[in-house]
């Protein structure tokens, strides 16, 4: 399998494919290219850290994304998240801007 060369490691194209399959049952889609490169470098430097090269699970580098995104915009909140959450007529969204009621939770 072929490897996406503009990423750090140089991924599969399998294991990219499925990060954003794991963030798309969430409705995200990772735009944000400079957050994409910044977890990437984050897997890349935990698979080095293995004896024999070990990529993180799909699930754990797609909550690497959110987390950089949440650190990166935090104003925005996560919107509809669908599944079991259930969403708001039926379109799921990731960065709206800032809390709708202009309230901070607590």
């Amino acid at each position: 399998m072929a490897e996406d060369h503009s990423l750090p490691g140089w991924p599969k194209k399998k294991l990219v494919k499925e990060v954003r399959q794991h963030l798309s049952h969430y409705g995200i889609r990772p735009i944000k290219f400079e957050i994409w490169q910044a977890t990437w470098a984050w897997a890349h430097a935990i698979a080095r850290s293995y004896w024999h090269v070990s990529w993180p699970l799909p699930s754990e580098i797609g909550t690497q994304y959110i987390l950089l995104a949440r650190l990166k915009f935090p104003g925005a909140w996560v919107g509809s998240l669908g599944g079991p959450w259930g969403e708001r007529r039926g379109r799921a969204f990731f960065f709206v801007g800032t809390h709708p009621c202009g309230r901070s939770r607590g």
